[in-house]
C-alpha cells in the first residue's frame, strides 16, 4: 500500500552577482560616436525621414535607430555601412 522508494531532496544554488553582465573576454564594447549619431539625427532629418521610416529602410526596429541617434548603441561596421548608403553621409573614425 505505501511506496517506500527514497525521495530525494535537492537544494538548488541561489546566484549571485548581477544577471546582466556579459563576458566580453576578449572583445572590446564600443558605443557609436557622439559624431556619428549626430549625422544620422541631421541626415535622417535632411531626408524628412521620421525615425520609423529610417528602421523600415534598414530592416532594424525604431529602438535601434533611437539608441543610435543617442549614442547608446554597441557600434557596427555593417550598419554604420547601411546608415551610410541610405543617409548619404560619411563616418569618419
Amino acid at each position: 500500500m505505501y511506496d517506500d522508494k527514497p525521495i530525494i531532496i535537492r537544494k538548488t544554488k541561489k546566484e549571485t552577482g548581477p544577471k546582466n553582465i556579459v563576458s566580453l573576454d576578449d572583445k572590446e564594447l564600443k558605443l557609436v560616436p557622439r559624431n556619428v549619431s549626430e549625422k544620422i539625427k541631421r541626415g535622417r532629418e535632411k531626408l524628412m525621414m521620421n525615425q520609423k521610416e529610417l528602421a523600415m529602410k534598414l530592416g532594424k526596429k525604431v529602438s535601434v535607430i533611437s539608441e543610435w541617434e543617442a549614442g547608446k548603441a554597441q557600434f557596427e561596421e555593417k550598419l554604420a555601412k547601411k546608415f551610410e548608403q541610405i543617409l548619404n553621409v560619411k563616418f569618419e573614425e
